[in-house]
């Protein structure tokens, strides 16, 4: 006998694929990894998504939170430290699935509530008090029109030696299109001239 409530790992399975098969749609190239629990103090997510069309690529996370129902309605379970810690990471949005019914998980993008972390942390987030979220709609045409996730340069410009190597352990894990043999001279240099100038 199934629970009544599907898993976290359910909701974040199904959202995955949903997302995927939009954008795929769109003619994205799409790419997603499961968090590890052993990065989650770090990078606090549970998805790491990408997508891409042509030299256009964007990164986010998810941090899904499995519903709950009670006399008062729908509400999540929030960490505090998990709180504190996604505002540090503006491209991370909480994934609030406000479907109970298994039979919507081909459709589960569409029945979640996408909240970025800027809000006083409660324990437990009713539906009434989540304020300003996105439907999939328009969180999509957040990520594809910029506002929503981070963009990812493929210069390389756009990262410092000393952050690329602070993130390395990120980048190690989850794959940004970085290509670090290419790349290794112009890191290298980029070494050579902060040494100079310190």
């Amino acid at each position: 006998m199934l629970p009544k409530i599907p898993s976290e790992g359910s909701y974040a399975s199904w959202l995955v694929d949903c997302i995927r098969r939009y954008f795929e749609a769109l003619g994205f190239t799409f790419y997603s990894e499961i968090q590890s629990q052993q990065f989650e103090d770090d990078y606090p997510f549970d998805i790491y998504t990408e997508i891409r069309k042509g030299n256009f690529v964007k990164r986010f996370g998810l941090q899904v939170k499995r519903p709950y129902i009670t006399g008062k309605g729908i509400f999540w379970k929030l960490a505090p430290k998990q709180h504190a810690k996604m505002s540090d990471f503006q491209w991370i949005y909480y994934s609030l699935p406000d479907f109970l019914n298994r039979s919507h998980h081909r459709v589960a993008c569409h029945h979640v509530i996408f909240r970025d972390p800027n809000f006083p942390f409660v324990s437990r987030l009713y539906k009434s008090q989540v304020g300003f979220y996105y439907r999939f709609g328009s969180f999509a045409n957040g990520i594809m029109n910029c506002p929503i996730g981070q963009k990812v340069d493929q210069t390389f410009d756009w990262i410092k030696s000393e952050d690329m190597f602070e993130e390395f352990p990120f980048t190690n894990q989850f794959h940004t299109y970085l290509d670090l043999t290419e790349k290794k001279g112009q890191i290298v240099k980029n070494i050579e001239v902060q040494e100079k100038t310190e």
